[in-house]
């Protein structure tokens, strides 16, 4: 629980701090302890009282979605910015404020998942050959990827069928498989409740 409201908190002061810029712009640095950073718990009496006063509550773009595991936490956001620029965006803010910005201490990692579909080869072969072109529209011809794959508590896709899918989508795209030095990364997660997938640069 700890780890899902440092999450949240992070992340919506990131959404709350870029309310202001245009869409793909990236806000800037802020200053820890600003509006973004309520509490979870700031946000859910926010509700309780709207339900008292019988008004509609204030939709909030970053909400709990899942628990998958002990200790793994989906979470959902609206559709303002995508959850790979969001994950960018805040890691961007969290080095540019340096000592100054948000300690982080319960969260270990964070995987954003700009596709999802249901957990089940077939319809991760339809998702990714429908999306990763998309995604994929501005990368030059040659450039590197690969695959960071991790499943959860779930048999149903597994790793070899997942490259042996991408490695058909690719050939056209005119990208080459990179092992050691990819420029794009497709980060899949698979677990009970989904299976999601975003393309990332620079990925470590």
């Amino acid at each position: 629980q700890k780890a899902t409201r440092e999450a949240i908190r992070l992340l919506q002061g990131v959404l709350e701090n870029g309310e202001d810029t245009a869409p793909n712009e990236h806000p800037g640095a802020g200053a820890a302890g600003t509006a973004g950073a309520r509490s979870v718990g700031e946000s859910l009496e926010e509700e309780l009282q709207a339900l008292r006063e019988d008004v509609k509550p204030k939709a909030r773009p970053l909400r709990f979605y899942s628990e998958v595991s002990r200790g793994v936490t989906i979470l959902s956001v609206d559709g303002r910015r995508a959850p790979s620029q969001l994950v960018v965006d805040l890691f961007e803010r969290q080095r540019a404020a340096g000592r100054e910005g948000q300690a982080v201490r319960f969260v270990v990692r964070m995987a954003p998942l700009d596709v999802v579909c249901s957990p089940h080869l077939k319809n991760f072969q339809a998702a990714a050959a429908a999306e990763l072109p998309k995604l994929l529209k501005d990368a030059r011809e040659g450039a590197g990827w690969y695959c960071s794959f991790h499943s959860r508590a779930m048999s149903t896709i597994k790793r070899e069928d997942v490259m042996a899918a991408l490695k058909d989508i690719m050939k056209p795209l005119k990208l080459d498989l990179s092992v050691s030095d990819a420029e794009y990364m497709v980060v899949i997660e698979v677990n009970p409740v989904l299976c999601g997938f975003a393309v990332l640069r620079d990925y470590e």
